[in-house]
Formats: C-alpha cells, structure tokens, sequence
C-alpha cells in the first residue's frame, strides 16, 4: 500500500466549501488504496497575522520613564 502525503494550507482551505474539496480529495486517495497523511496548515493571512503579532507583542517599550 502506497503511503500519499498531501499539504493544503492558505487559500485552499480558506472557505468551508474549499475544506469540503480538500476532504474529497483525501478520500478519493484512500479510495484508490493509498494510505494518506494529511498536512493542513493556515488559512490564508492567518499565518502573516500571528507573524505580525507576535512581532509586535515582542517590540522594547518605548516609554524610558
């Protein structure tokens, strides 16, 4: 049997009927006797987003009193 990974991640599962493709593209593959491990990642902008937060959380105070 046949080991298949498959990433999605930013826009591909940006909207509910995008995650649905996915799913289906997950099952077609194990349909076709594949084991599958899937990789999600963030949705898009989500990972830019956390990035820039954190980055701003993490600025040196700019008050010296």
């Amino acid at each position: 049997m046949r080991l298949v990974v498959q990433k999605y991640g930013g826009t591909s599962v940006g909207t509910p009927e995008r995650i649905r493709n996915v799913a289906r593209r997950l099952v077609e593959t194990q349909r076709e006797g594949c084991r599958v491990v899937a990789v999600i990642s963030a949705i898009a902008g989500v990972t830019r987003a956390r990035w820039e937060s954190d980055f701003i959380d993490r600025r040196p105070s700019r008050n010296f009193n």
